[in-house]
């Protein structure tokens, strides 16, 4: 919890400012935003695709099954993101919490491609329950690694700019994945496929980041005060 002091005479951009510009200025923090944002925009930005596969892969077209669908899905990734953030909760150390974060990382990129190749409810409903685990712990490990290395002062700002960052990007990849669906070329597969590639290459690229491999290795401790 932070006990940051926010000046009263000071506005909401002025706080939030004051939250962007310590990301954007101390490396370590950055880095971990940066793959929060991509992996916001490139494993998160799905729930526009979920009425596309529910008609076309699992040929749910009635009136009551295209509804049904995509809520199957979505409670498949609810619950395989309640029990990821369960399962984080029994860890303890920063070192395995810094390994889990590339592995989950990694595991986030593939599942939307397994996910696309599903052709039953019951085999697209597991998919998105292990898709919903890795994509939760990912999220859960970056925004606690984030609360780790910022300042108690500036803590509550640093994370609404964080979050800010994330969910902005989410929403509006969401959009820009609705209008490619509505593309002819399109499908659900390609689609899926070809975001989940991108980020399985971002962790691998990562780990060119001196900052992000430390975190791998050691976890947060380790590069609490890097600058």
């Amino acid at each position: 919890m932070s006990r940051g002091t926010v000046e009263s005479t000071r506005g909401i951009f002025f706080n939030l400012a004051a939250g962007i510009g310590y990301i954007y200025t101390h490396p370590v923090v950055f880095a971990i935003m940066i793959l929060t944002v991509l992996h916001c925009a490139l494993t998160m930005a799905y729930e526009a695709v979920l009425p596309y596969f529910a008609r076309s892969i699992l040929g749910m077209t009635t009136g009551s099954e295209l509804f049904k669908g995509p809520t199957y899905l979505m409670i498949g990734v609810g619950a395989g993101g309640i029990v990821g953030n369960l399962a984080l909760a029994r860890l303890q150390g920063g070192k395995i919490r810094g390994q889990l974060f590339l592995w989950v990382g990694l595991a986030s990129g593939f599942m939307p491609i397994a996910f696309g190749l599903m052709t039953t409810i019951s085999q697209a409903m597991l998919a998105a329950a292990i898709m919903g685990a890795s994509t939760a712990a990912f999220m859960t490990l970056s925004h606690g690694m984030i609360q780790a290395l910022a300042p108690d002062g500036i803590r509550g700002r640093v994370m609404g700019a964080n979050t800010w960052h994330a969910q902005g990007t989410m929403a509006g990849f969401n959009a820009i994945n609705g209008v490619l669906m509505d593309m002819p070329w399109m499908t659900v597969p390609i689609l899926l496929s070809g975001t989940g590639v991108m980020f399985v290459a971002v962790m691998g690229g990562s780990l060119l980041a001196t900052h992000l491999r430390v975190i791998y290795a050691r976890g947060i401790p380790a590069v609490v005060h890097t600058r």
